[in-house]
């Protein structure tokens, strides 16, 4: 079967659809997980500033997901260029480097990429094979986690230019970051089967996975020397505290990734 530029354009404007209304969901639960954050929120000004948040992703969401929506087909649409598909494997974060980063720079430097992180993370099994399936498709030779237009990171980034755009405010980017980015990625799983799904049903094939190494996943980085102290420093940045109220109280990674604090 020959596969054309058009069944290629077609397969990848239906793979973003399934972004976008995962991404639909995904903004939804922020929003309800906000108003429970609130109500349960220990002090004053922690309810305050969650309601306040809270408030205004109600009040910018359909900006929020336009943005997203341009954000991200641009972005695939970059990965795509001559200049996207030429360009050098990215290094991975150097998390020891990063340990030793102001904690309020370390925010600003991978709001992005660490939702893109965690998309790997909770997605590790679909983008190995997603992988294969646009190694194939855009003919790169081999499975090329670097070179997947649909990977995490560039989602990641869609969300964190789209957050930009309806809030200066950088507290209120980095709990938005949170809020929307954890329950993206626990949703994205299904939406790349999905996208596999198509691609099979279009013809597409896997290419050989065994043809060349892949770079070592995202995931394996959040085992790297530093990346604890790292995690530290971000929940204590953005997640672990949203002030410096002497009753807020320092959160746990895990629980900061969810908003709810411990006893």
């Amino acid at each position: 079967m020959s596969l054309g530029d058009s069944n290629v354009s077609a397969s990848l404007e239906t793979a973003q659809g399934s972004i976008r209304e995962t991404a639909v969901v995904a903004v939804v639960e922020a929003s309800n997980n906000l108003l429970d954050l609130m109500r349960s929120a220990p002090t004053y000004r922690e309810r305050s500033r969650l309601a306040s948040v809270q408030t205004h992703l109600l009040k910018t969401r359909d900006t929020l997901l336009n943005v997203f929506a341009s954000a991200l087909r641009e972005k695939v649409s970059e990965e795509l260029s001559p200049k996207g598909q030429n360009r050098a494997p990215r290094e991975p974060t150097d998390w020891q480097a990063v340990g030793l980063v102001d904690a309020n720079q370390i925010d600003e430097r991978l709001s992005f990429e660490r939702i893109g992180q965690f998309i790997s993370h909770e997605c590790e099994a679909e983008l190995r094979e997603l992988n294969a399936y646009t190694g194939s498709m855009l003919r790169h030779g081999w499975a090329d986690p670097a070179r997947n237009p649909l990977r995490g990171n560039v989602i990641g980034s869609a969300l964190h230019q789209a957050i930009e755009k309806i809030t200066d405010d950088i507290d209120m980017q980095r709990i938005l970051a949170k809020e929307i980015g954890q329950p993206l990625a626990k949703a994205l799983p299904a939406c790349y089967r999905a996208i596999i799904d198509d691609l099979v049903a279009r013809g597409f094939r896997q290419t050989d996975l065994a043809v060349r190494p892949a770079a070592a996943p995202v995931a394996a980085a959040m085992h790297a020397p530093g990346f604890e102290e790292a995690r530290k420093l971000w929940e204590r940045s953005m997640a672990g505290r949203l002030g410096t109220d002497p009753g807020d109280s320092l959160r746990r990674w895990e629980t900061s990734m969810l908003g709810r604090p411990v006893a």
